[in-house]
């Protein structure tokens, strides 16, 4: 295969981390560059590429797709636009990096994994903790029973999310579709999932705006197939950053960073050791998606998860606003 020739869409702030990953990363290139605000897109070519590897400069997203030859995109635009950039792209023909959450709401979901599932593209949701090792491993223990049953999970996140988000488009649900439960709080939901490995059934939820048109903090009570309990706590405005995560087995418990995947701790009946786990080497949202396109892994956070996700999500902010649990 030759090299990946790969557009960017939307180029904020978090468009320059996937530019430095994939930059380091053998066999792919970015070619092309997409944002609406022409002095965005100045600042960030500038900021991020050599001046002999500059790439094009497009500031409509059918001129990206019509003036460059692209076999992929990374999409790192707000939420609300997901959606129609992701077709789009699938319909030109392109493998697409989705930053998280993938869409906003379950009737898009389905129809953006509709169109995944129909097509032969590879399609990565850009979820950290599923490519990190504490969260792959916490999922391959769930999954052999080594510690027993999985009975209850119990996460937690905090961050100053309202502060930083002021007057920016995060705190606009038109564009944003929520506050910072779909945000942030979205790593710690999809590493349940991930981790729990089973559908879930239904949620119970209550939220806190203060004074916001979105929400800042957020309680979740989950029920999963099989009757195992998760319980999650969004708090945007705290002063401290920080996530755990905590699952508990019949036969021990593991806690996890359910934000980065940094760490984890297992705990076994019987005895008082505790192992510790800290990777050494990180992979990555785009390193997976660069190997599933060259064949040599698949999709670890896939358009399943990403869809999983956004029916939950539905389901919780449906019981915050009506106080009653929520069938999914």
């Amino acid at each position: 295969m030759g090299q990946i020739r790969i557009g960017l869409i939307g180029c904020g702030g978090f468009a320059g981390v996937h530019a430095r990953r994939l930059q380091s990363i053998p066999g792919c290139g970015i070619v092309a560059l997409y944002d609406a605000n022409p002095d965005q897109l100045q600042v960030f070519s500038t900021t991020h590429f050599r001046e002999d590897s500059k790439p094009d400069l497009h500031q409509t997203i059918e001129e990206l797709f019509e003036s460059s030859t692209l076999d992929a995109v990374v999409i790192s635009s707000p939420h609300a636009y997901h959606f129609e950039q992701g077709s789009m792209a699938l319909d030109r023909g392109c493998h697409v990096l989705m930053e998280k959450p993938m869409v906003v709401g379950g009737s898009e979901a389905k129809a953006l994994a509709d169109k995944v599932r129909s097509s032969d593209k590879v399609f990565v949701v850009g979820y950290n903790t599923p490519c990190t090792m504490p969260i792959r491993r916490t999922r391959e223990i769930v999954r052999s029973g080594e510690l027993g049953e999985l009975e209850a999970v119990s996460g937690w996140l905090s961050q100053d999310w309202k502060r930083l988000t002021t007057g920016k488009w995060r705190q606009s649900k038109s564009i944003s579709g929520g506050g910072q439960m779909l945000d942030s709080g979205a790593h710690l939901f999809a590493s349940i999932v991930f981790c729990v490995d089973r559908l879930p059934i239904s949620a119970y939820a209550q939220a806190q705006h203060l004074g916001c048109e979105v929400e800042i903090n957020g309680a979740a009570t989950i029920v999963f197939e099989g009757g195992v309990l998760a319980n999650v706590l969004i708090a945007g405005d705290s002063a401290v950053d920080g996530a755990g995560l905590v699952f508990f087995f019949e036969h021990g418990r593991i806690e996890v960073d359910g934000w980065g995947g940094n760490w984890m701790r297992v705990f076994r009946r019987g005895t008082d050791t505790v192992e510790e786990f800290a990777p050494e080497h990180r992979t990555t949202p785009d390193d997976n998606f660069i190997a599933a396109i060259q064949k040599k892994e698949e999709p670890i956070a896939g358009v399943e998860l990403g869809e999983t996700l956004a029916i939950l999500m539905d389901a919780i902010y449906r019981s915050a606003e009506s106080n009653v649990p929520v069938p999914l």
